[in-house]
């Protein structure tokens, strides 16, 4: 059965790369997104897993300075008393409600 995608023969890439991903990389533009592994971790030490206490999870956030401060969605927190924070490396946190500062009044 031939193949249904000639183009990718044509030029050599394989089937998970789009045509000009590597030269929009190269030219600075945005680089290929990462997925997570197969264990859910996510691709980056500054990305945060958010769940409830029974362990559900409501979002993502990331570390965005030295301080340990995480932006997540309102939707994540939201109603919540306290929340579980997870990094990459499994390291969790149990966080009050009273730590989460909406962002207008930072």
């Amino acid at each position: 059965m031939a193949s249904r995608n000639r183009s990718r023969e044509a030029t050599g890439g394989t089937a998970g790369e789009r045509p000009g991903d590597a030269s929009r990389e190269a030219r600075g533009g945005l680089p290929a997104v990462r997925e997570a592994d197969p264990a859910g971790h996510p691709p980056d030490a500054a990305l945060i897993r958010v769940h409830d206490l029974a362990g559900r999870p409501r979002g993502t956030g990331f570390v965005a300075d030295h301080h340990g401060t995480v932006l997540t969605s309102h939707e994540a927190v939201d109603g919540l008393s306290r929340l579980v924070l997870s990094t990459a490396g499994d390291r969790r946190r149990v966080v009050a409600a009273a730590d989460v500062t909406p962002l207008p009044v930072l």
